[in-house]
């Protein structure tokens, strides 16, 4: 997944690097490089007990995944699939697919409701 901070058009969905990567990758046959983005959704979560909340719905142990910064990982969070990614201290980009965004974003307020 391509993620950029930089502002793209609203009459295109192309970033550079995507391009780059698709030339080098797709069009010489050494594999496929699709662009998956708009299924996702990127949660940005701040606070000093986010990882209690994951840790209230996830499998994965996030005692290195918080020491290191820029560091990221794909689990289950409340049994929906996500990818994290460590961005600061307390503070995660977490990705879900779209469909499962709405119910993702209710379990953890009530899961944030209940520290």
């Amino acid at each position: 997944m391509i993620v950029s901070n930089e502002i793209v058009s609203k009459d295109t969905n192309k970033h550079e690097l995507f391009e780059m990567l698709f030339n080098s990758i797709s069009k010489t046959n050494l594999g496929a490089v699709i662009d998956i983005t708009d299924q996702f959704v990127q949660l940005e979560l701040k606070g000093e007990n986010i990882y209690e909340i994951f840790s209230a719905g996830s499998p994965f142990n996030f005692n290195e995944f918080k020491e290191k910064k820029g560091s990221t990982t794909q689990t289950v969070l409340n049994h929906v699939d996500v990818i994290l990614h460590h961005k600061d201290e307390n503070v995660v980009n977490l990705f879900v697919r779209r469909s499962f965004a709405e119910h993702l974003c209710s379990w953890i307020e009530d899961s944030a409701s209940r520290l």
